[in-house]
Parts: structure tokens; C-alpha cells; sequence
């Protein structure tokens, strides 16, 4: 597999302050009083698994870690109660709870804009592309999934057990190939789990699988979006549309 770092930039996927909300939503913390030694640690494995699936890691996400550290190191110092009075004890904590909420409420503007543009790409015109794939002959799958998202369900894909054969020869396949591969696959299946998909795959060929199916979102090749604990892929087709318009 080529050791070039795979650049990857979605809708969804803002930088670090995303990746702490996402994780703040998924492990149900109240975003007031959030434990930083377990945010901290489940940080720095996403960061660790973006790494492995050589996703590029720009050094924004390594500021913040160093900051998650900053702010554990100082939670973890006592309270001289004689010198710091209980009033002007400020919580390590803060600054960073500020920029969460001020991040969220960005967010969730940015998010009623989408739902009302959404809304108004319903009404058919000839003219809109995006306007096919919302009749019912072009059904558009509603909940676009974030990178962090993927990558959940590619942590559970890797962690279904697999049987392997005794002798495997190394995999020379490329992104490209696996892609070919994938369209080959939803050209059958139409839908496919990418959980299931990952999961019945030798070792070898699961990271590469991922990073061809990174790839295709990026190219706009296929949809995924998240129902109930999977993530589901479909084929965006392209010359149907084109003969519609």
C-alpha cells in the first residue's frame, strides 16, 4: 500500500473542536463538566487510528492534544487553599469549554442553513442536479456521516474476527484497484453495510478498503450515511442523471 498520507477533507469534518464534540455526543458527557483524563484519552486514540490509516493529521489536532495534556496536568495539581481563595480559582477547564460552546452554536447555525437549503432543493427545476436525486426516481439517503463516523465503524469492522487462511501473500492492490472493486460491488448490491463490507475482508485488505472508500466520497463516486449503529454506501449514478438533464 502506498505509504503517501491520504488528505481527506469532508462536509462535516471541521478539525479538532469537531472530533471533541463528536466525542462529547458519543460518550454522552455534559459538555460543563467534561472529564478531561477520559476525553484526553479518547482523543489521542482517534488520532492514533487516524495515523495508522495514514489520514493526514494536520498539526492543528496536535495542538490540541498538547492542550488536553496542559489542562489534565493542571487538574491533577492541589489547591493551595491558603494562597488561592475559593472565588478566584479559575477552572483549568474553561477556555476550552467556551470555545466548544462558541464552536457549537457556529455549528448549529451552519446546520440550519443546510436543513433549509436542503428544504428548498425539494422543489423540482429542471436546471438542479441536486434536484433529481430528491424525486422519488433519485432517492438522496438522508444523514451525512463525518470522518470521525467512519472511522468509528471502521474500528468495529476491524475488530469483527476474522479466519484466515495459513499462508497469505502480501497485498499489492492498490486505492484505485479497491475502488474498482467497490463500484463492482454496489453495481450488484446497489446499498452495502460498510461495516460488513471491512469486516469480511482479510486483514491486509481492510485499510485499504477504507481508504477507497474515503476516496469515492471525496470524488463524490458514493453516498454514506449512518442508520441506527452502521454506516451504509451506494453508488452515485451519474450517467442516469445526466440523462434526465
Amino acid at each position: 500500500m502506498n505509504s503517501t498520507p491520504f488528505s481527506l477533507k469532508l462536509a462535516n469534518f471541521e478539525g479538532p473542536l469537531d472530533l471533541l464534540l463528536h466525542l462529547i455526543n458519543k460518550l454522552e458527557i455534559d459538555i460543563y463538566d467534561i472529564p478531561i483524563a477520559k476525553i484526553t484519552q479518547e482523543y489521542l486514540c482517534y488520532m492514533h487510528q487516524m495515523q495508522q490509516l495514514q489520514l493526514n493529521v494536520a498539526g492543528q489536532y496536535l495542538v490540541m492534544a498538547a492542550t488536553l495534556m496542559a489542562i489534565k496536568s493542571k487538574m491533577l495539581l492541589p489547591i493551595e487553599s491558603v494562597e488561592v481563595q475559593e472565588d478566584d480559582y479559575q477552572d483549568p477547564r474553561q477556555e476550552l469549554v467556551d470555545q466548544l460552546l462558541e464552536y457549537k452554536k457556529y455549528k448549529e447555525v451552519a446546520q440550519y442553513f443546510d436543513q433549509q437549503q436542503e428544504a428548498q432543493l425539494s422543489y423540482y427545476t429542471h436546471s438542479s442536479l441536486v434536484g433529481h436525486y430528491l424525486t422519488d426516481k433519485y432517492p438522496l439517503p438522508k444523514g451525512q456521516v463525518s470522518l470521525f463516523e467512519l472511522v468509528d465503524a471502521f474500528k468495529k469492522a476491524i475488530a469483527v474476527p476474522v479466519k484466515e487462511v495459513a499462508h497469505i501473500k502480501q497485498s499489492k492492490e492498490s486505492v484505485h484497484q479497491r475502488m474498482k472493486w467497490l463500484t463492482a460491488q454496489l453495481s450488484i448490491d446497489k446499498r452495502s453495510s460498510l461495516i460488513q463490507t471491512i469486516a469480511a475482508l482479510p486483514k491486509m485488505g481492510q485499510v485499504v478498503t477504507f481508504l477507497a472508500v474515503l476516496e469515492m466520497i471525496k470524488q463524490q463516486q458514493i453516498y454514506a450515511w449512518q442508520q441506527e449503529n452502521d454506516i451504509y454506501l451506494q453508488l452515485i449514478n451519474k450517467e442516469e442523471l445526466n440523462d434526465v438533464n
